[in-house]
């Protein structure tokens, strides 16, 4: 009964477990801790990346915008001051004409200009009745004269703004008889307050755009010419692809029916270049990302590994605690007769020498030294009896594995004293050969008593069938 109670009173399995709560509360914030910075360190990469390309393409793109307005500018600038000269040229044509300018003058001045501005398509001056005087080239007949000028009512309309005093009226754009867009403006003829008429110069726009706007600028841009309403009138471009999100528009500062310049850049080296550098930098971050993100799940599946393992290590230290302690109680189960012996002996003892005590003083005969001789040989035996009992409770005591100095004949002493009444019964002697001055040996003491106990026992049960006088172990 005595064994049954030590072993009740081993401390709770469930405490290590209770211990390491706290630890692994604090693996797991290390665990979310070291997922979720890889993914921080992830993010912010990414959005750098990302900030920086977004940085570097607003930046070209505002340039590429500014620049794209600052040629418009120019190209509309150019047309400007051409159509400027034009209409200065035809004021001084009028005025000529109302000084009594001869035709063979008028022929001479226009045919020089002609040959210098091809985009004029022909210059007419019409009487102040409406009808045809005199026109250029001369080498255009009336008929195709004609096809080169808007209609009638058209004519007519700009024709009645020059006699009401218009400094210049222009016709709204329109394509002539071979359908290439065009415009007439007409500037009037005035003697002493008197109207006699118009000259008229009519322009051809796809030829106006091509020689008036900068060489350099309809390489870089795709020019074409809108009206009010938006409508494209005319393309000038070398089919070359364009970048569409690069298009400005500038209206013509002269009366010429609200038409507008509009200019488109073409996609050049530098744009491509952009591209495939912000294609490759994606793809780069692309392969950063997933190479970051295998990385995380191969070390995921490490930590799992891992962490498998250490709980299957956890299970087989508490399986084989178990295991020990179960060995611990078979090997005490085996030796409960002997321990129950070994606790008797110094019990009866104890009970005798008390009784000797009693009947002494009971008879009156009793001397001071015979009694204190007996309770020093009770001490004795309860002492006795104590050391079974710890020794007993400290082998059945169950714990964790702990390594620590320990003399290994003290643990050799413990067992034999342990394991020493079995030995008597079964007839055999224990002989101790230890060495002195020993060094420890780091071990867990409880352990290697059980390991002693085992060989121990072992050793003793090989020696039944050998003659009492050789049972030495």
């Amino acid at each position: 009964m005595t064994i049954v109670n030590l072993a009740m009173t081993a401390p709770n399995p469930s405490a290590p477990l209770a211990a390491a709560l706290p630890a692994r509360g604090a693996m797991r914030l290390r665990a979310a801790a070291s997922w979720l910075l890889p993914h921080i360190l992830l993010a912010l990469i990414v959005l750098s990346i990302l900030g920086l390309l977004w940085f570097l393409h607003r930046h070209e793109s505002e340039i590429e915008t500014n620049n794209l307005h600052r040629d418009t500018e120019l190209a509309e600038l150019a047309v400007t001051r051409s159509l400027l000269a034009h209409q200065e040229f035809a004021a001084r044509l009028a005025g000529s004409l109302a000084s009594g300018l001869t035709p063979d003058a008028f022929s001479e001045q226009t045919e020089a200009y002609l040959r210098r501005h091809t985009e004029i398509l022909n210059v007419v001056w019409t009487r102040s009745d409406g009808s045809l005087a005199w026109s250029a080239p001369a080498a255009s007949t009336s008929a195709v004269v004609a096809g080169q000028r808007p209609g009638q009512e058209a004519r007519e309309a700009a024709f009645g703004q020059a006699r009401a005093g218009a400094p210049q009226a222009y016709t709204p754009p329109y394509r002539d008889a071979a359908g290439q867009p065009a415009i007439e403006f007409h500037s009037p003829v005035f003697e002493r307050s008197q109207f006699h008429g118009s000259v008229s110069i009519t322009l051809a726009l796809r030829t106006a755009i091509e020689r008036l706007v900068p060489v350099a600028l309809i390489g870089k841009y795709r020019f074409s010419l809108l009206d009010a309403a938006g409508q494209e009138w005319l393309r000038v471009d070398d089919r070359r692809a364009t970048a569409d999100w690069l298009t400005h528009s500038a209206r013509i500062t002269l009366p010429w029916q609200g038409l507008q310049l509009s200019a488109t850049s073409y996609k050049t080296d530098s744009l491509i270049g952009r591209s495939a550098l912000i294609g490759l930098m994606l793809a780069i971050t692309a392969m950063l990302v997933w190479s970051l993100v295998s990385l995380r799940r191969q070390v995921s599946r490490q930590l799992a590994a891992a962490a498998a393992l250490a709980a299957s290590d956890e299970r087989n230290r508490i399986q084989q605690e178990k295991l020990l302690l179960s060995s611990r109680l078979m090997s005490a189960g085996e030796m409960a007769s002997t321990l129950a012996h070994e606790i008797n002996q110094p019990l009866a003892a104890i009970a005798n020498y008390n009784m000797g005590c009693v009947r002494r003083l009971k008879s009156g005969q009793w001397e001071v030294g015979e009694l204190l001789a007996a309770l020093e040989k009770s001490a004795a035996q309860a002492e006795r009896a104590g050391k079974v009992v710890r020794r007993v409770r400290e082998f059945l005591r169950r714990r964790e594995a702990q390594r620590e100095p320990c003399d290994l004949n003290a643990v050799v002493r413990e067992v034999s004293g342990l394991i020493e009444t079995e030995a008597e019964r079964a007839g055999a002697t224990i002989v101790h050969d230890l060495g002195p001055g020993l060094p420890q040996a780091q071990a867990d003491p409880v352990m290697l008593e059980q390991l002693l106990l085992n060989l121990i026992k072992n050793g003793i049960d090989a020696m039944r069938d050998v003659p009492a006088a050789a049972r030495t172990l």
